[in-house]
């Protein structure tokens, strides 16, 4: 089973590209109030969706695009690193790197079967890269 999970991720053009991320706020859609993780059985659920650094070149040039990425989920709700892979993207090798270490620190619900967490090989996240006018 893949699950192909989409979060739009947007910059603004202007002249100051030093952005102090301690004050940046992003909204992931995801409603966590009530949020638990338990032993009952269920599929992988994203917890924790990390936006990728706008490579500072690609802003600079005013280059946009996407790139698919691919990775395992452990059992403990973990992305496997060495699991990581570009799928594909568009334009090739811009936002290969910040996608991937995006990808490394996001956290999931793993899935549950029999009331253990198992691993789930596949999951693909499609970031996108927009410069706002």
């Amino acid at each position: 089973m893949v699950e192909e999970v989409e979060r739009q991720v947007t910059i603004s053009d202007g002249p100051d590209l030093n952005i102090d991320r301690s004050q940046v706020q992003m909204d992931t859609g995801l409603e966590l109030s009530n949020a638990s993780i338990s032993a009952t059985d269920g599929d992988y659920l994203p917890l924790v969706a990390i936006a990728p650094q706008y490579p500072t070149r690609a802003a600079q040039r005013g280059i946009q695009g996407w790139c698919l990425v691919s990775f395992t989920v452990d059992g403990l709700g973990n992305v496997v690193e060495e699991t990581i892979t570009v799928v594909d993207a568009e334009p090739a090798n811009i936002f290969d790197r910040s996608s991937e270490r995006a990808a490394a620190r996001f956290k999931f619900q793993p899935r549950v079967v029999d009331g253990k967490g198992v691993e789930v090989a596949g999951v693909q996240y499609l970031f996108r890269y927009e410069l706002e006018d």
